[in-house]
């Protein structure tokens, strides 16, 4: 049987330029083998140094920090470091990392511009929850703010009022106001204002008010009960009752309370309670007489 010599000739070139792509193929990989083996170690280092950083965090963090937050800062430590590890190994295979890095910078920038407000909140609350001034369903004053926590997020936390309304603060404004936590403190004051009659003797007024608190076990007898006086307005003697109670949970049904004692006490020792009275005359005009 004969063979086309063109065939054999097709042929031939064939496996020369299969020969040609095998041996380039090798010297390309023979190239890239150090590089690729160099950028595996760098992962691996990088790897054991996050186990070895998140052995560090997790025992700082025992007895320190909420579930949530040391669950946040675990997730920013792998990102940071694994992030890293990435780029460097990236470097090792031949890539441009500052030209990566500086096109991830300008993005950062844009967005971070763009959410500025968010990402303060972000990092008020990431404060918020390693400080832990406050936990859940603790009764609380955050400036005008008054009520008990409900619930605390990464953008804001959230007060059910006096009223039982939900009032959502942004955690930036949060941690810029004072906070004041009575469920942490072992004993509140309780001020109870009122008013008398210029002409009433303050010692009588004082003793009948202090008589309405004795005997009440809700009221601590160290600090004593103790009545000032805290101005002398318009048409009243304005006086206050200051009362301290070991459970701060009750200091407002206790000011409520003893406004109504108060006035009770005052009104059984003949003391008056004053109120605004305008004396009004009317003029002639000059020229109507005569």
């Amino acid at each position: 049987m004969r063979i086309d010599s063109r065939a054999l000739s097709s042929i031939s070139r064939w496996d020369d330029r299969f020969d040609t792509f095998v041996r380039a193929f090798l010297i390309k990989l023979a190239d890239f083998l150090p590089a690729l083996v160099a950028a595996v170690i760098v992962l691996l280092v990088f790897w054991l140094l996050h186990r070895i950083l998140l052995g560090i965090l997790n025992r700082s963090l025992a007895g320190k920090a909420s579930l949530l937050a040391g669950d946040i800062l675990r997730k920013l430590l792998k990102y940071v470091v694994i992030g890293t590890g990435l780029l460097m190994a990236a470097s090792q295979l031949g890539f441009n990392v500052l030209s990566m890095l500086a096109g991830l910078g300008v993005a950062g920038l844009a967005v971070g511009l763009a959410a500025k407000d968010t990402m303060a909140n972000f990092i008020a609350g990431l404060i918020i929850l390693w400080d832990k001034p406050f936990a859940l369903g603790d009764d609380v004053e955050i400036g005008d703010a008054a009520g008990w926590i409900r619930h605390i997020e990464l953008r804001s936390t959230k007060i059910e009022d006096l009223d039982g309304n939900d009032v959502i603060l942004p955690n930036s404004e949060v941690v810029a106001k004072k906070i004041v936590n009575f469920s942490r403190t072992p004993k509140a004051r309780v001020r109870v204002p009122v008013g008398i009659a210029y002409g009433a003797a303050i010692d009588r007024a004082r003793a009948a008010l202090l008589e309405a608190a004795a005997g009440d076990d809700r009221v601590l007898a160290s600090p004593a009960p103790a009545v000032v006086v805290t101005d002398l307005a318009e048409s009243s003697v304005n006086l206050e009752l200051v009362l301290w109670t070991g459970d701060p949970s009750r200091r407002r049904s206790l000011r409520s309370e003893y406004l109504e004692r108060a006035k009770q006490a005052l009104e059984a020792a003949g003391i008056p309670i004053p109120f605004p009275q305008r004396e009004v005359r009317l003029m002639e005009p000059a020229g109507a007489r005569g």
